[in-house]
């Protein structure tokens, strides 16, 4: 039987106490027949075979936060998780772990360096108390040499894995095991898991709640308990104690549960002193007050708690539990929004095509124009608030009038500052209950910053500033700009964030101009006037042009990510004709509904997650 560690880690002379397991040869075999069974690299294999090589098959314990291999290091074989759960890193551009994906039971991990005979190219970390398999390359070998289609079948796994990581599909991982763990007392964990699985259970997956109540089962129960379900949470307690240690250690991510209305309070330091970098995922849930129509603030809170990410549930509210479970599943949907001047318009009518179709919009990311209607969506607003904020700031008062000297723009900004501060507020983006980002371009270090913390209306003020046009805004003494200068449709940074389908509306790509003249530049007043209908440009519209060109090139290469591509048309509707207003709405209604219309229906469904929308509409 496996050991459980009762301690968060295992540490002896500073090393990784990595437990090699035995067990009665019978029990063992029976072990490796049914583990291997669902294996394609070991399907080829019959009993007999099996049987010879299973001396030299080796079976390990590893501690939850241990290393199992390092990048960099030498290959020593593959690897196949009997029990837990590995993470993959691979070092990121700054240095830092970057989570790849995870391995499961019945998976295997180390193939590549088998076959390859280079180093490691990941590092691979016990996220909990984890049982592998071990199988040498010498080992393997010589089984190769006696079964060559071992060989084969490595090699197909290797280009599926490829396929996979080029794929158009978003990548995404799902985690088995949860530990929800309250910050605080009397918070309602227990509701609050049951309220979770009658979530996830509607989404099809066949979920476990397990408190301390079982505290005492034996460790066959819990493992029978994980291999019957798709999911299982682990209610822990506030109180770090061997219960709360174990749900730890069981888990492949961890929630933890605060009260925003409370002091904040760290988390306990459930990873241990051991000195390695944490890989695996820690989220913070706010629970919201009933009657909250905005989320309290929870600046100080992420401040305090070491998370990766956060999310607001409002008390008793199914709706936003079902979007935590999709959330939580990779089944959410990320919504992309580009910037396009008054052609932005049409996502307003796009959004109301979605909702309309039974599309749950979790996530929103958007770039000027998209990253305004967007945050407007993130805020929770019903289609026809948003309309009728939009209208109010854009087409009945111009916001680009407040001309000055262009020292260092044509336009003041201030008007644009006072409108967006008029409409959203002293609202930060980490306190709205769509999880939320913007695009700015950093013109002192050029490089791009998506906003998910601060000031929603100074993010978005940043987002819209085009170069020349208006004035950047100054952020710890840097130059943001418009980040449709760099990035205008910022489906890369949803598709990082892998959390599910995404679906795009793009409306930067439309043919901002009229052709003109080759002598247009000589042309008199008086042409210009005679013309004045046709879509010649003048200098703001250059000056929008040519700030946001760039980011369309790089638009282009983000659609083969989406799962959904809206492309209103709108060759009338220039980049400040604010009074085309309805025009561009009807615009994207039309487009999203034609896009819904000839999409897949499989995977139209996957988007929905059978929706009334989409039963009613298959029916």
């Amino acid at each position: 039987m496996a050991p459980r560690f009762l301690d968060l880690f295992s540490r002896s002379g500073g090393e990784s106490r990595i437990t090699e397991m035995s067990g009665a040869p019978t029990a063992r075999m029976d072990t490796l027949r049914a583990q291997f069974s669902g294996l394609p690299l070991f399907d080829i294999l019959n009993d007999e075979t099996l049987a010879k090589f299973e001396s030299e098959i080796e079976w390990f314990a590893i501690p939850g936060g241990w290393e199992l291999f390092h990048q960099g290091d030498p290959g020593d074989g593959l690897y196949i998780v009997k029990s837990g759960c590995l993470g993959v890193t691979m070092e990121g551009p700054d240095g830092r772990p970057v989570l790849a994906t995870q391995i499961h039971p019945g998976q295997i991990v180390g193939e590549m360096s088998l076959i390859s005979g280079l180093p490691r190219t990941a590092t691979v970390t016990a996220f909990r108390d984890t049982e592998v398999y071990h199988l040498n390359n010498e080992s393997f070998m010589r089984l190769a040499e006696k079964h060559p289609d071992l060989v084969t079948e490595i090699n197909k796994m290797l280009v599926r894995r490829l396929q996979r990581m080029s794929s158009l599909q978003t990548p995404v991982d799902i985690s088995r095991s949860f530990a929800l763990v309250p910050i605080g007392p009397d918070l309602p964990v227990a509701e609050f898991a049951h309220s979770l699985c009658d979530a996830l259970s509607a989404l099809g997956f066949r979920t476990s709640v397990i408190d301390s109540a079982s505290a005492h089962e034996p460790t066959e129960w819990l493992d029978h308990v994980e291999r019957d379900s798709d999911l299982v949470l682990y209610v822990a307690t506030a109180r770090l104690g061997d219960w709360t240690r174990l749900c730890l250690r069981q888990a492949d991510r961890v929630l933890l549960l605060a009260d925003p209305a409370q002091p904040p309070a760290a988390g306990p330091n459930f990873d241990g002193p051991t000195g390695h970098s944490r890989v695996r995922p820690v989220e913070a849930v706010f629970l919201q007050p009933e009657n909250a129509t905005l989320p309290l603030p929870v600046s100080a809170w992420l401040d305090t708690l070491d998370v990766s990410v956060h999310w607001h549930v409002r008390r008793g509210d199914g709706a936003q539990m079902e979007r935590l479970a999709r959330l939580l599943t990779g089944r959410s949907v990320s919504l992309i929004l580009s910037g396009g001047g008054a052609r932005g318009f049409a996502h307003i009518g796009a959004i109301k095509a979605l909702r309309e179709y039974g599309m749950p919009l979790d996530i929103v990311g958007g770039t000027s124009m998209g990253a305004i209607i967007g945050a407007g969506l993130a805020m929770d607003w019903s289609d026809d608030e948003i309309l009728e904020r939009m209208h109010a700031c854009f087409v009945e008062t111009n916001p680009l009038s407040d001309l000055t000297f262009p020292a260092i723009a044509l336009v003041k900004g201030h008007k644009v500052s006072r409108l967006l501060h008029a409409h959203f507020g002293d609202v930060e983006i980490q306190d709205l209950w769509r999880s939320y980002f913007c695009m700015t371009a950093n013109l002192t270090s050029a490089n791009v910053k998506p906003h998910r913390r601060g000031l929603v209306w100074r993010a978005l003020r940043a987002s819209v500033a085009i170069p020349g046009l208006l004035p950047p805004v100054v952020d710890s003494g840097d130059l943001l700009a418009d980040g449709g200068v760099i990035n205008n449709f910022p489906v890369d940074v949803a598709y990082l964030s892998r959390r599910g389908p995404l679906v795009g509306v793009d409306v930067g790509n439309n043919r901002p101009f009229d052709p003109v003249p080759d002598d247009f530049d000589r042309k008199s007043l008086l042409w210009f006037w005679r013309n004045r209908h046709r879509k010649i440009p003048g200098i703001i519209s250059l000056l929008m042009r040519a700030g946001t060109i760039s980011g369309d090139m790089r638009a282009r290469e983000a659609v083969r990510h989406l799962s959904l591509f809206v492309e209103p048309v709108m060759p009338e509707v220039g980049l400040r004709d604010w009074k085309s207003f309805q025009f561009a709405i009807d615009a994207g209604y039309e487009a999203a509904s034609r896009a819904l219309e000839n999409a897949d229906m499989a995977e139209l469904k996957d988007l929905t997650h059978a929706s009334a929308a989409i039963r009613a509409s298959s029916s």
